[in-house]
């Protein structure tokens, strides 16, 4: 049976694998994360209460990500 899932997905599953598993791959694909990303790595690493540092990190990815896409969103709605 042939799977419906796309490489993207695949690739993404990773990524999100890779925030968790250490604090070294996560500091190697942080910047590669997008905030849905970054939001299940969170969930994740919260849901185990191990790493405070790991969950300090993708607390400030996602503020940064946050604020890129609310910049953005005020742009858009002024036409600048």
């Amino acid at each position: 049976v042939a799977s419906c899932r796309s490489p993207l997905t695949i690739m993404r599953k990773w990524h999100i694998a890779q925030a968790v598993h250490s604090t070294r791959s996560l500091l190697e694909i942080i910047n590669d994360l997008t905030l849905e990303e970054v939001e299940a790595a969170l969930a994740l690493e919260s849901s185990t209460r191990r790493r405070q540092h790991v969950m300090r990190r993708l607390l400030g990815k996602a503020a940064r990500l946050n604020e890129q896409n609310y910049i953005a969103d005020l742009k858009k709605r002024c036409n600048l």
